[in-house]
C-alpha cells in the first residue's frame, strides 16, 4: 500500500506583508499626495476663472463668488483633515485664511465696511482671523495653520486697538495676558503648536513692556516721578505677569520659586531707579543695602523658598562689587608703581591716581561679602575651613589695599607686609634690605626650630635670600661686585657645610653660580676673578666631602673645581 506524508498544517495567522522598500511611499500617503495635488489644480482653475470672470461679475457676484470660495475651502479643509488627509486640508486651510483677509480688503474697498482709519482695519482684521482661526482649531485640532494664524490675528488686533491709546504699556500688559489666555486655551483644546505659538507672542509682547517700562523709569528717575506721577507702574506690572506662570503650571515648585525670584528682584530694581543717578558711590551703598536686606530674608526664610532670596541677593553683590574690585587694582597699580627698582630712597611716598569712587567703599563692599556669606553659605561638608583665619586675613588684606589708596609711606607697607614686603619694596634698596633681613631671619629661625612642615621650604628658600641680601647690602655700601661675590661665596659654602640638606646645597650652588659669573663679568680681568672664584667653589665642596662622610663623592668635583683654576694660570689655594 502506497503510504502519503501528511500534509503541512496552514499556519494560523496570517504572515505579515513583506517592508515596503527603503525610501518607498506607502500605500495610505499615495492617496494623500493626489488629493493634495488635486485640492491645488482646483484652486488653480478658479483663480483662472476668477481672472477670467471676474470683469463680468457684478458686485453682488463677486461677493458671493470670494465667499463661496472662502467658505468651501474652509468646509473641505475640515472634511479633509476628519479623513486624516493633512496635505490638502492644510492647503485648503491656508487658502481659507486668505480668503477671510482678501475678503476684508475688498468689503473696505467696496465701502461696504464703514473703517476709515488703518488702524481701525488693523484691529478688525486681526480679530476676524483671530476668530475664523480659533473656530478652524475647534473640530480639527490638528491643523497647523490656524494655530499659527490665532496668535497672528491676536497680535494684529492688539496692535491696531493699542495704536490710538497713547498708553503702550497698558497694551502691552494686556497683550501678554491675552496671549497666554490664548496660550492656555490652546492646551486646554489638545491643540500642539497653538501654546508654542502664543507663548511665542506673550515673550514678544512682554519683551516690548520690560523695554518701555525701564525706559520711563530711567527718564524720571526719582521717588516723585516713579511713585507720585507713576512713572514706576510699568515695573510693579513686570513683577506682576513675571508669575503668571505659577497661576498656569500646578504642582512645580522649582518653576514657583523661579518665577518669584524674578518677580523680587525687578522690584529691587524698581526700589534702587532713584539711586542710579547719585554716581558710582551712590550705587555702591544702595547695593550694600539691599545685599543686607535680602541676607537677613534669606538667613530668615524657610528652606522650600531657599531660591527666591538669593537670586535678588546675587544680583546685589554682582551691583556691588565692581567698585571695590576696581580700587583694588588701582590700590595695587599704586603700589607696584612707586619706581623703578633701588631708585629711590626709603621714605619714598606712594603717589596713587585719583580713586573712582569714595575709597571707604571698598571696606564697605568687603564687609558686606562677608557677612552675607556668614549668613547665607552653610558651613558644613567641604566648607568648613577655619573662618576666623580667613575673616582676619580678608580684614588685613582690605585694610591694606585702602590704605594703599592714599599717598602714605612706602615703609608702612613694607613693615606690615613683614618678610613678604619684599614683593613691594623693591623701588628702595634700604627697604628691600630689611625685607630680605627678615626673609634670612625667619627661615634660619625655622630650620633651627626643626618644624617639619616647612622646613624643606626654609632650606631652599634661606640661601638665595642670603644671597639676594648681601647683594642688596653691596649695593647700599656700594661695595664692588668681586667683594660682593666673595663674601656671598664664603657665607654660603659655611651654611652649606653646617647644614648639609639637599636643597640648601643645590639653592647655594645655584646662588654662588650667579654670583660668580656677574662678578667675573664686571671685572677689569675676569682671568683673575675667574681663577679666584673657582678656587674658593673648589676648596668649599672639597671641604664639604671632607666634613660629612655621606658627601665624598663631592671630592672629585672640588678637584676638578681647582683645576679649572689652575687653568686660568694662576696657583690654587687650598
Amino acid at each position: 500500500m502506497t503510504s502519503y506524508a501528511a500534509p503541512y498544517p496552514a499556519p494560523s495567522t496570517p504572515l505579515p506583508a513583506p517592508p515596503a522598500p527603503p525610501g518607498g511611499l506607502s500605500a495610505a500617503s499615495v492617496p494623500k499626495i493626489l488629493l493634495g495635488l488635486g485640492a491645488t489644480c482646483l484652486l488653480v482653475a478658479a483663480v483662472i476663472f476668477l481672472a477670467v470672470a471676474w470683469s463680468w461679475l457684478g458686485i453682488g457676484g463677486r461677493t458671493a463668488v470670494l465667499v463661496g470660495l472662502t467658505v468651501g475651502a474652509a468646509l473641505a479643509g475640515q472634511w479633509l483633515a476628519r479623513r486624516d488627509l493633512g496635505v490638502g486640508a492644510e492647503a485648503l486651510t491656508t487658502v481659507a485664511l486668505g480668503l477671510v483677509v482678501l475678503d476684508l480688503f475688498g468689503a473696505r474697498n467696496a465701502h461696504w465696511i464703514d473703517v476709515a482709519a488703518d488702524e481701525s482695519f488693523l484691529a478688525l482684521l486681526g480679530g476676524a482671523l483671530l476668530t475664523v482661526s480659533l473656530v478652524l482649531c475647534a473640530p480639527a485640532t490638528r491643523l497647523l495653520a490656524p494655530q499659527v494664524a490665532a496668535p497672528l490675528g491676536l497680535g494684529l488686533a492688539v496692535i491696531g486697538i493699542g495704536a490710538d491709546t497713547g498708553h503702550g504699556q497698558v497694551v502691552a500688559t494686556v497683550a501678554v495676558l491675552a496671549f497666554t489666555a490664548l496660550a492656555v486655551g490652546g492646551r486646554a483644546l489638545g491643540t500642539v503648536v497653538l501654546p508654542w505659538t502664543s507663548a511665542a507672542g506673550a515673550g514678544l509682547a512682554f519683551t516690548a513692556l520690560v523695554g518701555s517700562a525701564m525706559n520711563e523709569a530711567s527718564e524720571y528717575p526719582s521717588v516723585r516721578g516713579l511713585w507720585v506721577e507713576g512713572h514706576g507702574i510699568g515695573m510693579l506690572a513686570v513683577a506682576a505677569l513675571v508669575l503668571l506662570p505659577w497661576a498656569i503650571v500646578r504642582n512645580h515648585d522649582d518653576l514657583r520659586q523661579l518665577v518669584c525670584a524674578c518677580a523680587v528682584s525687578v522690584l529691587t530694581v524698581a526700589a534702587a531707579v532713584p539711586v542710579l543717578d547719585g554716581g558710582l558711590t551712590g550705587i555702591t551703598v544702595t547695593a550694600a543695602a539691599t545685599t543686607l536686606v535680602w541676607t537677613v530674608v534669606a538667613a530668615a526664610v524657610p528652606p522650600r523658598w531657599y531660591a527666591v532670596p538669593r537670586v535678588p541677593l546675587v544680583g546685589s553683590l554682582l551691583a556691588l562689587a565692581p567698585v571695590p574690585v576696581v580700587l583694588s587694582a588701582q590700590a595695587l597699580a599704586s603700589l607696584l608703581s612707586v619706581g623703578e627698582p633701588f631708585s629711590t630712597d626709603a621714605s619714598v611716598r606712594l603717589h596713587p591716581e585719583t580713586p573712582i569712587a569714595s575709597p571707604l567703599l571698598l571696606p564697605l563692599g568687603v564687609a558686606v561679602v562677608l557677612v552675607a556669606a556668614v549668613l547665607t553659605v552653610p558651613r558644613s561638608g567641604w566648607f568648613r575651613w577655619p573662618v576666623g583665619a580667613a575673616a582676619a586675613l580678608t580684614a588685613f588684606l582690605t585694610a591694606f589695599l585702602t590704605a594703599a589708596l592714599f599717598p602714605l609711606p612706602l615703609w608702612l607697607f613694607v613693615a606690615a607686609l613683614g618678610p613678604l614686603g619684599v614683593a613691594v619694596a623693591l623701588p628702595s634698596a634700604v627697604l628691600t634690605l630689611l625685607a630680605l633681613a627678615e626673609i634670612v631671619l625667619v627661615a634660619a629661625w625655622l630650620l633651627v626650630r626643626r618644624v617639619a612642615a616647612v622646613e624643606p621650604m626654609a632650606g631652599t628658600v634661606l640661601p638665595l635670600a642670603a644671597a639676594a641680601f648681601l647683594w642688596t647690602g653691596g649695593h647700599v655700601f656700594e661695595v664692588s661686585f668681586e667683594v660682593r661675590s666673595l663674601v656671598t661665596l664664603a657665607t654660603l659654602a659655611l651654611l652649606a657645610i653646617a647644614v648639609p640638606r639637599i636643597e640648601l646645597e643645590v639653592c647655594a650652588a645655584f646662588a654662588v653660580a650667579l654670583s660668580s659669573v656677574a662678578a667675573v663679568a664686571a671685572a677689569t680681568d675676569p682671568s683673575v676673578s675667574a681663577a679666584i672664584q673657582l678656587t674658593l667653589a673648589g676648596a668649599a665642596v672639597t671641604t664639604t666631602a671632607l666634613v660629612h662622610r655621606d658627601h665624598r663623592e663631592l671630592a672629585w668635583l672640588g678637584g676638578l673645581l681647582l683645576a679649572a683654576a689652575d687653568t686660568q694660570g694662576k696657583p690654587s689655594i687650598g
